[in-house]
């Protein structure tokens, strides 16, 4: 290009040379510089881990239940009475009657009873509430296991359905609702007019009867 005309009185400027000069000539590369398939793979991996790392130490920091035997004890500061293993039939057929004399749940239910009838310190326990903190943890399986048991060792026993909400007894021993605790409770009829003989003997029933309105307030 042409420079632009100098002013009077000061010297013309030097025109601008510009050159290119080839240094190697370029050549295609026989695989593409992005994406690099190895490296992602390895920071995903990286990443993942240390996201399923954070996932799993925050979990374990909020999880409050009590996953072992030592725990429960150093909770509660009390013995253990037994350990109820779960089966799989135990869903299909809950209570022990006809079970293996050697399973696990009917030895785990002797000892119970073994534990109630003899306590370190103590007399025999004339009365036992079984209960849990949430649904579905078998305190109706193991109150019925654990009259069965106590039946099977002589004892005359009087298993009471208190669950006013969600009451089995009756449904797992096979007895008429009919009425049961909650007109007890107000006064409609007598308990011993309310109690049912279970037909395999050793064992009466007072079930929960009809489920009332306010439950809390009974």
């Amino acid at each position: 290009p042409q420079p632009p005309p100098a002013a009077a009185g000061q010297p013309a400027p030097q025109p601008t040379k510009i050159g290119v000069q080839v240094i190697r000539p370029a050549t295609a590369v026989n695989q593409p510089i992005s994406p690099n398939i190895p490296f992602n793979i390895a920071l995903g991996t990286a990443l993942g881990l240390l996201v399923g790392l954070a996932a799993a130490f925050l979990r374990n920091a909020r999880d409050t239940r009590i996953h072992s035997v030592e725990r429960l004890r150093e909770i509660t500061g009390v013995p253990l009475l037994a350990e109820i293993p779960t089966e799989r039939n135990a869903r299909m057929y809950p209570l022990t009657l006809g079970a293996p004399p050697g399973s696990a749940r009917v030895e785990a239910m002797r000892k119970l009873r073994t534990n109630l009838q003899f306590p370190h310190g103590g007399r025999p326990s004339r009365v036992v509430v079984v209960t849990s903190a949430t649904v579905g943890e078998g305190k109706t399986t193991t109150a019925c296991n654990l009259a069965l048991a106590l039946a099977d060792a002589g004892a005359r026993v009087l298993i009471i359905d208190l669950n006013l909400r969600r009451p089995d007894v009756h449904h797992y021993l096979q007895v008429e609702p009919g009425a049961g605790v909650a007109n007890v409770l107000v006064g409609r009829i007598a308990a011993a007019r309310a109690t049912v003989r279970w037909v395999d003997g050793g064992v009466d029933v007072l079930p929960a009867g009809p489920i009332p309105a306010n439950p809390s307030e009974l």
